[in-house]
């Protein structure tokens, strides 16, 4: 079974959710750090130590920019090795079959072909297509038997 992280794409997980993780993090860390916790630390802002947080503030002024220019950077120099887009064809196709070799998510007695029915084809059900009327429901594998 896979769980729903499994489906972001990796730029996603790296460039968006990694970054803002970790800034939220580090605001919250110059918060709520305190010494009660740990006697080797500093207290953070709510106990009377601001600079902690302007320390921190001042660290992701500058993080911030060099990350997304490094990130910026790299996309580049990958989009001229191999292309980041893909073709139109592969696009209007579907990107689970011309990518993957296989149609999208069966789910019990619906196929979810989102891109071709709701985009194509208008639909007001969202993508969710009647799957045709076949003795295992949509189930896939040794679950059909």
């Amino acid at each position: 079974m896979t769980s729903a992280a499994d489906s972001l794409p990796l730029l996603t997980r790296i460039c968006v959710i990694g970054p803002l993780g970790g800034t939220v993090g580090m605001i919250c860390t110059s918060l709520f750090a305190t010494t009660t916790v740990n006697a080797a630390g500093a207290d953070g802002a709510f106990y009377g130590n601001g600079l902690l947080l302007g320390k921190t503030l001042l660290v992701l002024v500058i993080i911030v920019p060099w990350f997304f220019t490094f990130t910026w950077g790299c996309l580049w120099v990958t989009d001229m090795l191999v292309s980041l887009r893909v073709t139109d064809e592969e696009l209007m196709e579907g990107l689970d079959v011309s990518k993957h070799g296989e149609r999208a998510v069966s789910v019990g007695p619906y196929h979810i072909d989102a891109f071709n029915s709701s985009v194509h084809g208008g639909s007001a059900h969202g993508g969710m297509m009647k799957a045709p009327n076949n003795s295992n429901n949509g189930v896939v594998g040794e679950a059909a038997a």
